[in-house]
């Protein structure tokens, strides 16, 4: 589900919670958290995701470009988080250098050469997320027969479908949505990758 929320509601329900089971993924990067873990949760009304903290900076800095000037209070800082106050020194250190990151990126002067600049942010973060997303794919060149469950970006959400086996070539998958349609998936992209069900 889609829910929507002000920049500074969204960020006032941020809380750092840990993993208990073992079993749950970061929401950003489908990588497992180990069991006792500390993440980052967001809450939209009832939905709520988790994200690692080595993800922050990539997975904020849209929104945190949009609201810097919001974000220099103190309200908004890492330390007034619930949950802030359980981290180990080792834990919190980690948390603020991300958040840091995220916010001097996003405070830097964009209005002169603001679409070079955005450019530069979109090809960094696909860099981050692109070694991690493909490495979830079928391979390129082959018909690999694989099955299961994928998911990929589209606009501002994260879609999901069933690979279609019979119909994967040496450069693409396919992928049943849940309306019907068929989702075409290229190989070696970083929108989309296999999701452990």
């Amino acid at each position: 589900a889609v829910t929507w929320q002000h920049p500074g509601c969204f960020f006032s329900n941020v809380s750092i919670t840990r993993e208990s089971s073992g079993r749950g993924k970061c929401r950003f990067s489908k990588q497992s958290f180990k069991k006792e873990e500390p993440r980052l949760t967001f809450q939209s009304h009832t939905a709520k995701a988790s994200i690692k903290f080595s993800v922050i900076r990539s997975c904020l800095l849209p929104l945190a470009r949009e609201s810097k000037n919001m974000l220099q209070s103190e309200k908004f800082h890492p330390k007034a988080w619930k949950g802030y106050s359980e981290l180990d020194k080792n834990e919190a250190n980690s948390l603020y250098a991300e958040w840091k990151s995220c916010m001097e990126a996003a405070n830097k002067n964009t209005s002169d050469g603001a679409n070079e600049s955005a450019g530069e942010t979109k090809a960094e973060s696909e860099d981050e997320t692109k070694e991690t997303e493909t490495s979830r794919q079928p391979k390129a060149n082959k018909k690999t027969g694989s099955q299961g469950k994928v998911a990929w970006r589209w606009g501002g959400c994260i879609c999901y479908g069933k690979l279609l086996s019979s119909r994967e070539t040496k450069s693409h998958c396919y992928a049943r949505t849940h309306k019907g349609n068929v989702k075409t998936l290229t190989k070696g992209k970083s929108y989309w990758w296999l999701v452990d069900e």
